[in-house]
């Protein structure tokens, strides 16, 4: 699988921000184990399956630089001109290992983990109350759209 890779060119056929030797290096920097056991191809649609999520989960400050590219980013008035943040690169990483376990949009907004019909008990997973990935939200929101209250803008999931 070749895996085209936005360098900050505003690639139209880009589809990941990070190159499968660079999400081998931070992985291999934090010792994931999962990351580092996985075949190369599996990794390469991770990443892939990754960038579409940050795409889709976020909505980022300023506006795509061209109107060809594939991706979200590079952007003018985003905090990197010309270039992809770091700090995106990393939850694209982060993301990429979770990818690898399965799907990174839960379907639907709870998951009831339990259930008793009579005298009813409902319990939802831990997962399904606020945001799935905190830490990669963390990452992203310096990069995130502000509203007028001061509140980054992040898409339902």
């Amino acid at each position: 699988m070749t895996l085209s890779v936005e360098d900050g060119a505003g690639l139209p056929d880009a589809a990941s921000y990070v190159a499968p030797a660079d999400a081998d290096e931070y992985h291999a920097t934090r010792g994931t184990v999962a990351w580092s056991t996985a075949t190369a191809e599996a990794r390469s649609a991770a990443l892939v399956r990754a960038t579409d999520y940050a795409d889709a989960a976020y909505v980022y400050t300023g506006k795509r630089a061209t109107g060809t590219q594939a991706l979200e980013w590079p952007r003018t008035g985003g905090g990197a001109p010309g270039g992809i943040p770091r700090s995106l690169r990393h939850a694209v990483c982060e993301l990429a290992v979770r990818a690898l376990a399965g799907g990174l949009t839960p379907d639907g907004s709870a998951a009831v983990v339990e259930e008793t019909i009579g005298p009813i008990t409902t319990r939802y997973s831990e997962r399904s109350a606020g945001r799935p990935y905190p830490h990669v939200d963390r990452l992203v929101r310096p990069l995130l759209a502000v509203r007028a209250g001061g509140v980054a803008v992040v898409r339902g999931g």
